[in-house]
């Protein structure tokens, strides 16, 4: 695996939408243009919907992405589903992520007021399907169904997860 399937580094308001993206190393790639300094031309504004991410490292990288929209899509056989760092107001729903070999969905840095809504995860290989550490004061998770329902939170967290009361939940701070 390498390069990058579709590489949205500093792009706004592309829709990605209907395609198969197979064995990348980033399968979508956003991330600011000019590093991760005062200035830097981030990604925001972006739809990436009903696409198949498939054997990839990562099959969405979103590093300092902005207010970008994530849903309908399906991360099969992944290293990692979808890896989302310091990142704010995006919308990931409808989502699912089976078989993923180290995470479903991460959510780490300074990741604030992302919602996640909807998303099915399950299946994942060797750790969580969905994990969550350092993020001040964001993301907050409604309904979402995960096979090994654990959530983990590391660091200075302070990110409330809206989890259905369903059998097998545990909970790790």
């Amino acid at each position: 695996r390498a390069g990058y399937g579709i590489d949205l580094s500093g792009m706004k308001e592309v829709r990605i939408q209907n395609c198969v993206i197979q064995n990348f190393h980033y399968g979508t790639y956003l991330h600011p243009i000019t590093g991760v300094t005062a200035g830097a031309t981030r990604s925001f504004a972006n739809i990436i919907s009903n696409n198949q991410y498939v054997s990839n490292w990562k099959g969405i990288f979103m590093d300092f992405g902005f207010s970008n929209t994530i849903e309908r899509n399906t991360f099969e056989g992944n290293d990692f589903g979808l890896d989302v760092g310091s990142s704010s107001q995006n919308v990931i729903q409808s989502n699912t992520f089976l078989g993923n070999v180290v995470y479903g969905i991460t959510l780490y840095g300074h990741s604030d007021a992302n919602i996640f809504r909807d998303n099915t995860a399950c299946n994942t290989q060797f750790t969580e399907d969905f994990r969550c550490w350092e993020s001040p004061t964001g993301g907050s998770g409604g309904n979402n169904i995960f096979g090994k329902v654990t959530v983990w939170l590391h660091g200075r967290s302070s990110v409330r997860f809206l989890v259905p009361r369903i059998p097998g939940y545990e909970f790790h701070q």
